[in-house]
């Protein structure tokens, strides 16, 4: 991870794929992850993140990272 987080300071690379690679493996890994940027599908094929790891501070790690809240993202995911 150093790797991205060093690329992504230098803009070689897009944060929000950082944000994503670290969220993947989080998850991989069975711990919660800090970005939202995983999840699964429900019953009703509705997408839910996975596990976070502090949701009341979700939103402003995405901000740094490029992505938009949480809530928006869900929105978006769950369009048909």
């Amino acid at each position: 991870m150093p790797q991205f987080l060093d690329a992504a300071k230098n803009g070689d690379l897009p944060k929000r794929y950082v944000a994503t690679m670290y969220d993947r493996c989080e998850v991989w890994h069975g711990r919660p992850q800090k970005y939202g940027t995983q999840g699964t599908m429900d019953e009703n094929g509705a997408f839910v993140p996975s596990d976070l790891l502090d949701p009341a501070r979700v939103d402003e790690w995405r901000a740094e990272m490029g992505l938009p809240p949480l809530e928006e993202y869900i929105r978006q995911m769950n369009r048909k």
